[in-house]
Order: C-alpha cells, then structure tokens, then sequence
C-alpha cells in the first residue's frame, strides 16, 4: 500500500522558506530525512533536496487536478532547457517519478516550489523519458512500498 507523502512534503517546503539557511545542502537533507522520509523502511532512497539526476523509482508523483501545466524538458537527458512544447499533462495517462526539489532561486530562503519528476510514460510516447518541472502545490507523491 502506498504511504502518502504530500503533507510531509509541504510541511517540508515551508521550513524551508523559513530557514535563514536553506541553501546548506546539510540542512536541507535533515529537514527531508526528519519529516518526508521518517515514516519510510530504513531501505528507502533518500529524496535529492535540490540535485538529482536519476528518477525515484518508489516515489510516485501524481497531478492533484486531472490535467496539470509542466515545464518539460526538451531534451533527454534533461539539459536544464524546459521549453518543450507540450505544457500539460494528463493526470490519467502520465506516470510520474521524483526526481528531486526545483527551484530557480538559489539564494535563501528556498520557496522549493517545484517537483522535478521524470515521465515514465505518457499517452503521448514523444514524452516519455522526459523530466518535467511540477508546481509541488499541485501534486501529490507517494512512496510505493
């Protein structure tokens, strides 16, 4: 059964707007080990606070709304260029996985406003194997156990 982690996840994203510090990679990784992962086995990856190259296998990403805007990437693999064409997703055909946390600010305080998830497969195949940024409001994750 898959354990929920959305309100975690925003708890998290608040903290770390609040952080005078939150561009420290080590405050970063607390904040994520103490209220995204606790209650996770002792086995599951860790969550990248803001770098991350390779998709989560077990941590799925689900659009809240049945269609959700994405910046995604034009090239695989992701090159940092989010000007594809396509600007929204199907929550019903697109099978999401974190990546990690997004954000254009690199400065503290740290909004974390975007999920950076890789698109496993979507109706439309041109997408798939694609990294698409997510307004995090507007997903959930789950870990699948």
């Amino acid at each position: 059964m898959p354990i929920d982690l959305t309100d975690r996840i925003q708890l998290f994203r608040q903290a770390g707007q609040q952080l005078a510090d939150a561009s420290s990679p080590e405050d970063v990784a607390t904040l994520l080990r103490v209220w995204v992962t606790y209650p996770l086995p002792a086995d599951a990856e860790a969550i990248p606070g803001t770098t991350g190259g390779e998709a989560l296998e077990r941590y799925r990403v689900t659009p809240a709304s049945p269609s959700i805007t994405a910046l995604v990437s034009t090239d695989i693999p992701a090159a940092e260029t989010w000007d594809h064409p396509v600007t929204h997703l199907d929550a019903a055909t697109v099978d999401l996985r974190l990546i990690s946390f997004f954000d254009w600010e690199v400065s503290a305080p740290r909004p974390f406003q975007y999920l950076r998830a890789r698109i496993i497969r979507a109706d439309d195949p041109v997408l798939t194997g694609r990294d698409a940024l997510l307004e995090a409001a507007d997903c959930r994750v789950e870990y699948l156990d």
